[in-house]
């Protein structure tokens, strides 16, 4: 048998060896539903004996239907073909499994020593290239070696042809792998630069939210420090408002020069408009110190608010020293009720304070504006009067700038003290939020200590 025949022969042993796989799956469906069908045959006969050995003994007996000469001709074709049919079905059988033992071992031979499982390789479960892939295989790498040393293979077979394009097809199928995931790890690489500044972005805003909290730490720290020393701002406030207080200018009818010419009607009417705009800044200033007074006493409102949150605190402290707290609790409790009242006490004394220095800047306002108005008035007495001279109207005018000076300086005190109220404010309502926070506190640690005391006596 020449070469091709053998290898054409050999590559078709696995397909005859599943047909025959195919065919012997049919016959044993076949020989397993004709067996099914002799055994419910065999047990309607048992139950018809079962019926005639049950039948009363003065019956003639029946007689099995191999003797009966006239049974139903159906019945004995039907066994007859039955019987021939199960015969033929196992010779076939008997040979399928004859040639099915000589192709597993054929197989064997073929696979090796190695411990193969033939029904793996059937299945396609395993990797084992069979003697015909490994053959083109071969060839192709020997027709490589060829062509590299420069020798000519004489003739291309088919079986060559077609190796080289399905090797071919596997290669492109292997870029086209290949590319697919290069661009899965570019979008990946995309993904994680992303999710890497997400990642950095949220980490500045955690440290800036920090910072932020620190800085809000430091300025409630700062502010608590604050509220301890009123003392020393209000000491240190007296001592800039002594320093910086300018003498009063006091004059008369009779201090004033007898010849002086009135001014001319450019002077006059520039002086009636500064008078009118002095008016108006004395309205306004005195509208702003009434609403300095009203926020004091707000204040001062909201510190009797205080004063009647810390007086609850301590009934609620009397009535935990009665219920029989411990003593280090109701030490803490009173402690804390006593450095209340002391901020309390400190902040009523500097809005006191305050009222007083903002009294005392209204009435020197007010004797300023006073003074102003009297010097308008001799200025307009002096101008009727005495229709000549000019020498004297220098020094009205002179006195009417210090006095505007002394003004400008009443109102920036008015103005810093306003400051200072802004921030005693601020500085109070602070206080106020710590009470209403540290009231929270107190109210739960009481009803802690109420509970406690309930489940000792209970």
């Amino acid at each position: 048998m020449s070469g091709p025949e053998a290898f054409e022969e050999e590559s078709a042993a696995p397909d005859r060896i599943i047909e025959l796989s195919k065919a012997n799956r049919a016959l044993r469906l076949e020989l397993n539903s004709s067996q099914e069908h002799t055994r419910k045959l065999k047990k309607e006969l048992e139950e018809l004996k079962e019926k005639q050995s049950k039948m009363p003994a003065a019956s003639p007996a029946i007689p099995s239907p191999a003797k009966i000469k006239g049974a139903p001709a159906d019945e004995k074709k039907m066994m007859a073909h039955f019987t021939k049919r199960v015969g033929a079905l196992e010779a076939s059988n008997t040979k399928l499994k004859a040639e099915l033992a000589k192709y597993r071992q054929a197989l064997i031979k073929e696979l090796g020593d190695e411990q193969w499982d033939p029904q793996e390789l059937l299945d396609g479960a395993s990797n084992w290239r069979g003697r015909a892939t490994q053959i083109a295989l071969l060839k192709v790498q020997l027709k490589e070696a060829r062509t590299k040393i420069g020798e000519r293979s004489d003739a291309k077979s088919d079986v060559d042809v077609k190796n080289k394009h399905h090797l071919d097809q596997m290669r492109e199928s292997l870029h086209q792998k290949v590319a697919e995931l290069e661009e899965q790890l570019l979008v990946q690489g995309d993904n994680n630069s992303k999710l890497r500044r997400h990642n950095d972005s949220l980490s500045s805003r955690v440290g800036y939210l920090e910072k932020q909290s620190a800085d809000l730490r430091n300025k409630l720290k700062m502010m608590v420090q604050k509220a301890k020393h009123d003392d020393e701002l209000i000491s240190s406030l007296r001592q800039k408002e002594s320093s910086d207080a300018l003498p009063r200018p006091k004059f008369s009818q009779e201090s004033m020069p007898r010849t002086l010419t009135p001014p001319t009607p450019q002077i006059a009417q520039s002086q009636l408009v500064s008078t009118s705009g002095a008016q108006e800044e004395h309205a306004s200033s005195s509208q702003e110190l009434e609403e300095c007074a009203a926020r004091i006493r707000e204040l001062e409102g909201e510190l009797d608010e205080r004063g009647e949150m810390i007086s609850a605190l301590q009934d609620k402290l009397a009535r935990a020293n009665q219920a029989g707290a411990s003593e280090h609790q109701t030490k803490a409790l009173a402690s804390e009720v006593a450095r209340l009242e002391e901020l309390l006490a400190s902040t009523k004394r500097h809005n006191a304070d305050l009222s007083s220095q903002l009294e005392e800047a209204v009435a020197q306002r007010q004797q300023l504006q006073l003074e102003v108005n009297k010097a308008n008035a001799v200025n307009a007495k002096l101008m009727q009067e005495k229709p000549e001279g000019s020498g004297d109207l220098d020094d009205a005018a002179q006195l009417r700038i210090e006095l505007e000076s002394a003004k400008q300086q009443a109102e920036a005190r008015v103005r810093a003290l306003k400051n200072e109220l802004v921030a005693k404010e601020d500085e109070v309502r602070l206080s106020k939020q710590l009470l209403e926070d540290n009231k929270a506190a107190y109210d739960s640690a009481l009803g802690e200590l109420v509970a406690k005391m309930r489940e000792e006596r209970g």
